[in-house]
């Protein structure tokens, strides 16, 4: 309760919208202001992973979601998002994985999906994605990663980070 909780203020701190987090209940989310910027980090509990879901090679790593708004100010016009994820294992021991980081920009007048770019990332114990757009304001920046852990004999846990930084611009 105490992460629910701590998420929705983290939300309604930074402008965003608490639907995609909220869904996100099982990672720990993290908000730094640093004064221009922001930055919103989500990172999913470490897990063995579901063998082949979603048509996943190996063991799906399910991974979280986070959303920044660009807010309109009487100095900003356009904002700068900057996107990093990872997937990393518990135990580095030669574990094949990939992740995928979808970077979004969506209307905040009419909700769709206005920009859009997927990355892909695959390496031993771990990878990394990066990305960055600039938009208007009265948009919003959506990263969702999730990855894939190698099947093996010996379980072994893997973890998503997903991040995104904003700097408003004038």
């Amino acid at each position: 309760m105490r992460k629910i909780t701590a998420l929705l203020v983290a939300v309604a701190a930074i402008g965003a919208t608490a639907q995609s987090a909220a869904a996100d209940t099982h990672a720990d989310f993290q908000v730094i202001n640093y004064g221009p910027s922001k930055l919103f980090k989500c990172i999913s509990d470490e897990q063995v992973g579901v063998l082949g879901q979603y048509g996943a090679w190996g063991d799906y790593i399910d991974g979280c979601t986070v959303e920044l708004n660009c807010p309109p100010t009487a100095t900003t016009t356009t904002c700068v998002v900057w996107e990093h994820s990872t997937i990393d294992t518990q135990t580095q021991r030669g574990d094949r994985v990939t992740q995928n980081a979808r970077l979004r920009v969506i209307s905040d007048r009419t909700g769709e999906v206005v920009w859009f770019r997927d990355h892909s990332c695959s390496g031993v114990n771990s990878c990394e994605n990066m990305d960055h757009v600039r938009m208007y304001t009265n948009n919003r920046a959506s990263v969702q990663c999730n990855g894939v852990r190698q099947d093996v004999p010996v379980f072994n846990r893997a973890s998503n980070t997903c991040e995104i930084r904003m700097d408003y611009e004038a």
